[in-house]
């Protein structure tokens, strides 16, 4: 028993010896593999702390491009298509400056529509009234602002003298030459006078001969031709291949409208809106901000816009105080849209019959290129037309009467078969049937009362005067696509504050344009980040983004596209 037990407690102590030699190995396991994930937690703490501000500085940079390129994208808008807003520009975002860059790659141009208009058109037939020289193109004497008209400028007769002296004549005619002064030797089938220009001096005392060129102090060039005004007149998609197109009239508007306005709460002002139709009574907008919806619009009595009102003629380039939208669906407490609101296409054609006229003292009127549907195609471009029911063939003025185009499908017919009436201002072909004067009718212009006049269509008024005064710099003009009308006034007497700001005559707008934008981040490290978009931009400020990348760390990235761009 002892032997065995003495064996026994041998065995014990041995074993216990051999644990605690196991415990001990097993520590210094767990000390070496905790030493090792130690070490390798320094080493990811301290790569992490090498890196972080590095991988921070690039999302910065990163999100820095996008934002330049959201900035330059609003801009763009702003701007509108055919050029970028700015070719280079550098902004700071975020500690950065990101380098921008925009180029057009693509452009389509207005449709043949507003292709080929002549910059100015006049259509008396005489030159004098009682004996007195009357110049078909006129301002104050000894005016400080001569204006530059854009375009072939047609003069039907009146005092060479004086119209050479008020202004000048750029661009390029419809044949890529540049732009100049044409005379008509044409007679008609009525009494025009036979000598219908008065030129002073030894030089000829009339333009009788086709060809023949006139030279005038200024130098400038006097063609004269055997056709009549109305050959010019309108739009010609190619002009050696086909004549000119006068202008057709829409259908009448069928809808007939009060003239009080819908009011449209906007926060603590009203919006007065005017839905498209026929207008049988006088408007009189006095102060306040007034839309009238995109369409055609026939005026029977006088359109007043005065005392600091804001007028905008459909949705387009430049805002209203509504949308289309809100203008069709408008439910209020007192008034409601009406059930036919008639809104068609983009921007608004004014039609003005019987006596009816436009004008606006001391206040502000801009009218959206009119961008039509297929029951309204004649109004496409026009943004204010007369409407001429009868042939007026006289001594003054000849004016053939109109025809009415309802749409592709259906043939042309007379004005005088229509409901339309004809257009006769109070004052006859040499009074105002467009009027636009900072001189009277409301707060005095200054540089907090800016007042301005825009058409970017067309205005064909062969039958009254198109009249535009202004004693001092706080005006804007902008006439796109052109004029048509007996004679024309342009009583500015200085120069507007911005010299841009006054342009008159044709232009061809670009309809939609392709821009790509890139935005370019360097680093400080030398690395580059690049976001690059492919945006598509129409005229109505509606715009698509194709494309948008964005190239992180990228090394000698070129943000000028290669030189893809349209010039």
């Amino acid at each position: 028993m002892t032997g065995r037990n003495g064996l026994g407690d041998r065995r014990s102590d041995g074993a216990r010896d051999r644990d605690e030699g196991s415990v001990l190995a097993m520590t210094l396991v767990m000390t070496v593999v905790t030493a090792m994930l130690m070490m390798a937690l320094l080493s990811y703490v301290a790569t992490v702390m090498r890196v972080q501000p590095g991988v921070e500085e690039r999302a910065v940079a990163s999100e820095t491009a996008r934002s330049a390129v959201r900035q330059a994208v609003h801009q763009q808008r702003i701007n509108g298509p055919g050029t970028c807003y700015e070719d280079t520009q550098t902004v700071a975002i975020n500690g950065f400056d990101a380098e921008l860059s925009c180029v057009v790659t693509d452009i389509e141009f207005d449709n043949v529509l507003m292709r080929n208009r002549f910059g100015i058109i006049t259509t008396t037939n005489r030159y004098d009234v009682g004996g007195v020289p009357l110049p078909p193109i006129w301002g104050s004497n000894g005016n400080a602002f001569n204006p530059t008209l854009t375009g072939d400028v047609f003069v039907n007769g009146g005092a060479i003298e004086t119209l050479i002296d008020d202004f000048s004549v750029t661009g390029t005619s419809s044949d890529g030459s540049p732009a100049g002064i044409v005379g008509s030797t044409a007679t008609y089938a009525g009494s025009p006078s036979p000598v219908r220009y008065s030129v002073p001096g030894p030089v000829p005392t009339d333009c009788t001969t086709a060809g023949s060129v006139y030279e005038f102090n200024t130098g400038g060039a006097w063609d004269c031709i055997a056709e009549p005004w109305t050959a010019r007149a309108g739009n010609n998609a190619d002009p050696t291949a086909g004549p000119w197109i006068y202008p057709y009239l829409p259908s009448v508007p069928t809808q007939t409208r009060s003239s009080t306005p819908i009011s449209i709460p906007r926060g603590a002002t009203t919006c007065k809106v005017f839905y498209p139709g026929h207008y049988p009574n006088p408007i009189d907008i006095d102060g306040g901000e007034a839309y009238f919806a995109s369409g055609v619009y026939y005026f029977e009595g006088p359109l007043t816009v005065r005392n600091g009102a804001t007028v905008v003629g459909g949705e387009g380039f430049h805002s209203g105080c509504v949308l289309d939208s809100e203008a069709a669906l408008y439910n209020g407490p007192t008034q409601r849209a009406p059930k036919v609101h008639s809104i068609t296409g983009n921007g608004t054609t004014f039609l003005l019959g019987d006596d009816a006229t436009v004008s606006v003292t001391r206040a502000n009127m801009i009218l959206n290129r009119r961008l039509s549907t297929e029951t309204t195609r004649p109004s496409e471009g026009i943004s204010i037309r007369s409407v001429n029911t009868v042939t007026t063939d006289t001594a003054d003025v000849y004016v053939p009467e109109d025809e009415v185009y309802a749409q592709e499908s259906l043939p042309v017919v007379p004005a005088s078969t229509t409901a339309y009436v004809d257009s006769e201002p109070a004052g006859g072909w040499n009074s105002p049937i467009v009027l636009f004067d900072t001189t009277t009718g409301g707060p005095p212009p200054n540089s907090s009362n800016v007042y301005e006049f825009r058409a970017l269509g067309a205005i064909f008024v062969p039958n009254a005067t198109i009249e535009l005064t202004a004693n001092n710099r706080h005006y804007q003009v902008e006439i796109t696509g052109g004029t048509t009308s007996t004679r024309l006034g342009l009583d500015l007497q200085t120069q507007p504050d911005d010299p841009a700001a006054f342009f008159f005559g044709t232009k061809v707008n670009a309809v939609q344009s392709t821009q790509r934008i890139d935005a370019l981040v360097t680093l400080p490290s030398g690395r580059q980040t690049l976001s690059s978009v492919v945006m598509q931009l129409n005229m109505n400020r509606e715009y698509a983004l194709n494309s948008w990348t964005l190239d992180v760390g990228a090394v000698g990235v070129d943000p000028t596209n290669g030189g893809a761009g349209i010039p």
